[in-house]
């Protein structure tokens, strides 16, 4: 009888799983058969996610499992493969973007790279989706609103469009190096990130202040692997762009960083837990998301404006050089240290105020004491802070400019300063010298980007006092902030003795300098400086300050003892740093732990309070469906683009969060200002 039988030989062919059985015999420890069949791994041809025919599949078929290091790895080369690899992910994994650029905004994805478990990885090439987009400087001309060539967001490929539900769950935990950008990238495509449970990037500088937290310095640290650099991979692709790198390099290197991810996760997972839950998890990972949305939004510029600054500005220049060139007797490089400290002090003779090792200095607080002694110095002060202001934001920001947006997205970094405090670059939002006119005037820059809109200035009044106040429990401190009165005046009655009416403006300013001073460690020199007394009425002013407020001489003695016992602090939210030179046998490194001591307990503290205020304001505004947004934060301060509709009520919103952040005994409280511009 003949059976019609279809099945070859090769149809019942057995090809073993050997990444399961390797992983079992690593399980149950079996070392022989580890070792005996561990190169089988780099022979596998069954791929750990099978692949099927589809619509997305027809090109020819890449080598789908590639090994690297100690990991395995495969390419989700079709929309086939990827169906059946989401219901693995519903339980977590770790997630890594390749990008065409640094910059989150405006970037688009090259590929996506997905793990489950440690030494396994997946990567989804998007390259035929990357599309040609305008260059993010835009120089011709200058000072006009660049035209978009692509307008953000874009559009979705069929992989995104079926990774979106699960990207944007936030049940389905996911674990990133530097989430941040990776949702601001996301959001290029109308994609929120959601369900970020953990950030190695965040928790490693949680965990180790004092050393490098970039991913491949981490894995090297703590994984003992030397991980392949970007450089590496372009230089053997023999590329420009990531775009052009071979599938299976890409893959190896894709996969490996979302790998690591992961196993970092592993790593550092307890010890968050252990040490740091509280500022991991309420502070620092909700502030990662607010910051995301922050550096998205970005701010609106008055292009026309800075041209007319530049124009101002260049000439002022012009005319400033011409008038130090006269005063000098001839001409020389104003910008050359060495040129200008041979005028002053070899032509002109002024007094020498500052040596370093280099020689002479010529810095801004020796130009600015020169300043009596000749008006040169006085002239030179305005022509550096000119050059700075054109060639750091003048004329820099119009070339930050988004085509795709319109807009300057600064970049927000949550692990840079080791108080916990924010900072910004591109541009630099904090070193804008609003003290002098001009880096005022700047300020007028920036706008609203609504129509008839406003710019809202939120700013925390004396917060870091304010903490002092707290953590040392001073009563006289307390009672001024209590009573709601000026706390240099009020605390100019207490050093002098005087009521509090009759305080006048010089003993004003002193009682401020030394409030501000106190927590950076201002002795009698450095203050008897900055007030230009004499060192002996400066200590006679610090001696009487801690008459009043013995509390906070004994916080600041016990803050150093504790130091020296534990070699390190923390602030009051739990953010620890690390002091290790505070048993060094050097007086100098000593005294700079001290200070370094104080004051991260109060700038740390008051730094921790400001990131919970970002998150209940930007949870809040949520709440009440704002359009209005939270474009920039500068140390004490909060800034929102508004809309014209919404600044009363924003207001109200803003003002409430921001003055219950924590229940302490000393009230906070915020300045509020509005106008067309930040300056205003």
């Amino acid at each position: 009888m003949n059976v019609p039988v279809q099945l070859t030989m090769s149809d019942n062919a057995y090809t073993p799983d050997w990444v399961s059985i390797i992983d079992t015999f690593e399980e149950y420890e079996f070392k022989n058969l580890t070792q005996k069949y561990k190169s089988r791994i780099g022979q596998i041809t069954t791929p750990l996610v099978s692949d099927t025919p589809s619509e997305d599949s027809s090109e020819e078929s890449p080598e789908v499992v590639k090994k690297a290091v100690d990991g395995i790895y495969q390419c989700i080369e079709s929309v086939g493969m990827l169906e059946r690899l989401l219901p693995l992910m519903k339980d977590g994994f770790a997630i890594d973007l390749e990008t065409t650029g640094k910059n989150a905004v405006g970037a688009q994805i090259v590929g996506i790279a997905i793990s489950m478990s440690a030494g396994k990885g997946y990567y989804i090439p998007l390259n035929k989706h990357v599309h040609e987009t305008s260059e993010m400087t835009q120089t011709i001309p200058l000072f006009d609103t660049p035209k978009p060539i692509v307008k953000l967001p874009y559009d979705k490929s069929p992989i995104l469009t079926l990774l979106q539900p699960i990207l944007e769950d936030s049940s389905i935990p996911k674990y990133t190096h530097h989430g941040k950008y990776e949702m601001g990238v996301l959001l290029n495509y109308g994609i929120q990130l959601r369900g970020i449970a953990f950030d190695t990037l965040l928790a490693a500088f949680l965990l180790y202040p004092q050393e490098p937290v970039g991913l491949k310095a981490l894995v090297g640290t703590h994984l003992g692997i030397e991980m392949q650099t970007f450089e590496s991979v372009m230089k053997e692709s023999g590329g420009t762009t990531f775009n052009d790198v071979d599938i299976n390099l890409a893959t190896q290197y894709g996969a490996a960083d979302a790998d690591f991810t992961y196993r970092l996760r592993d790593l550092f997972f307890p010890l968050i837990e252990d040490q740091y839950k509280t500022i991991f998890y309420d502070i620092e990972l909700p502030t990662q998301d607010v910051l995301a949305q922050m550096e998205w939004d970005g701010v609106a510029i008055d292009l026309p404006y800075l041209g007319t600054l530049h124009s101002e500005f260049s000439d002022r220049v012009t005319t400033l050089e011409k008038e130090i060139h006269d005063l000098a007797g001839e001409p020389f490089n104003l910008a050359s240290p060495k040129q200008l400290s041979e005028i002053l002090f070899g032509k002109l003779g002024l007094p020498v105020i500052k040596k370093t090792k280099t020689g002479i200095s010529t810095d801004s607080s020796v130009l600015e004491k020169l300043s009596a002694h000749h008006p040169i110095a006085q002239k030179m002060v305005a022509y550096r802070t000119l050059t700075k202001l054109l060639s750091t934001y003048v004329d820099a920001l119009p070339k930050m400019v988004l085509a795709e947006t319109g807009m300057v997205h600064t970049h927000f970094n949550q692990t840079v300063t080791a108080t916990g405090r924010l900072s910004s670059t591109n541009p630099n939002l904090q070193n804008i010298p609003i003290r002098t006119e001009e880096g005022g005037r700047l300020r007028h820059a920036f706008i609203s980007s609504f129509d008839n809109g406003s710019i809202l200035s939120v700013d925390y009044s004396q917060i870091e006092l304010r903490v002092l106040a707290h953590l040392s429990k001073d009563p006289n401190m307390t009672a001024a902030f209590q009573a709601d009165r000026d706390i240099h005046r009020a605390t100019a009655a207490l050093v002098y003795n005087v009521d509090y009416e009759m305080v006048s403006k010089e003993q004003r300013g002193h009682a401020k300098a030394i409030n501000f001073g106190i927590t950076y460690g201002q002795g009698a020199f450095a203050l008897a400086d900055q007030l230009g007394i004499l060192r002996k009425e400066a200590q006679a002013i610090i001696d009487a300050y801690y008459d009043q407020f013995s509390t906070i001489k004994d916080f600041i003695e016990d803050t150093k003892t504790y130091a020296r016992d534990n070699g390190m602090v923390a602030t009051d939210f739990g953010r620890q740093r690390p002091l290790p030179e505070i048993l060094s046998t050097n007086k100098q490194r000593i005294a700079f732990s001290e200070r370094i001591a104080v004051n991260t307990r109060v700038q740390g503290t008051a730094a921790d309070i400001m990131k919970m205020a970002m998150i209940k304001v930007a949870t809040a505004m949520d709440k009440h469906n704002f359009e209005s947004k939270l474009i920039i934060q500068v140390h004490d301060e909060l800034v929102f683009d508004v809309k014209k509709e919404e600044v009363e009520s924003l207001t109200t919103v803003v003002k409430q969060e921001m003055e219950s952040v924590v229940d302490w005994p000393i009230p906070l409280k915020v300045d509020v200002a509005c106008g067309t511009s930040w300056a205003e």
